[in-house]
């Protein structure tokens, strides 16, 4: 009987921590060691990893993102995968002035350049990984003052 307990009790303990696990995952959390800001995507295959250079964004100037591509549950590279990168301001119905240019630098690993925030308010930023027929989004805001 006491062992039934503790086997019960373990196991409760080990569900509430892969529901823990599960729902930091599926939330935006900024990793204050890299820079790097993770969101995993509305269908749940990828995990996408950002940081903009410089940060933090500078209103009116041109930025960057490093993008990381990866599997969700592996944690590995996403292969043949495709990025579009696209920013507006759903608030006032318009996107940005510039378009990006969006270049793989690797396996799931990306540069986008050309980023430009024109105005101060928050900017709703969209990224779309395909892989075939099959995409993905992620979508983020960003508070620019």
């Amino acid at each position: 009987m006491i062992d039934q307990r503790i086997e019960f009790v373990t196991l409760l303990s080990a569900a509430v921590s892969l529901l823990l696990v599960t729902s930091i995952a599926a939330a935006p959390s900024d990793d204050p060691v890299s820079g790097q800001t993770r969101i995993v995507s509305t269908g749940g295959r990828y995990l996408l990893e950002y940081r903009t250079h410089p940060s933090p964004i500078v209103l009116n100037e041109p930025f960057e993102l490093f993008v990381r591509v990866r599997e969700r549950y592996k944690r590995s590279p996403a292969k043949n995968v495709s990025l579009e990168v696209n920013a507006g301001m759903l608030a006032h119905n318009h996107g940005m002035f510039t378009r990006p240019e969006v270049i793989q630098t690797g396996a799931g690993e990306f540069q986008v350049k050309g980023m430009l925030f024109h105005m101060a308010g928050e900017w709703n930023l969209t990224f779309i990984v395909r892989r075939g027929l099959i995409k993905d989004r992620v979508e983020t805001d960003i508070v620019v003052d």
